[in-house]
């Protein structure tokens, strides 16, 4: 089994999510009733984190593409690639 933590943004900027696990993720955010975007929810405690049932696994989830298609660069939007993160 093994968890994914979020590090934190590649930019170096503080994010809400640094240092913490992840629960839940979707490559291909939406927006709240306030019209805030929810696609990453975490926990702080690694027993409430997503079980992966291997490294490779996680590493999926990391690199999924979202559904809306490539980048105006044309190369996949990968959200999550914005953190640094750890498998374990």
């Amino acid at each position: 089994m093994a968890t994914l933590k979020i590090v934190g943004l590649i930019s170096g900027d503080p994010t809400e999510y640094d240092g913490k696990f992840l629960v839940d993720y979707d490559p291909t955010p939406q927006t709240d009733e306030d019209g805030e975007f929810v696609h990453l929810i975490v926990a702080d405690r690694r027993q409430d984190a997503r079980q992966f049932d291997s490294m490779q696994a996680a590493m999926e989830l990391y690199l999924a593409p979202s559904t809306k298609g490539p980048r105006a660069d044309g190369e996949p939007d990968r959200p999550l690639t914005a953190y640094s993160v750890e498998v374990s």
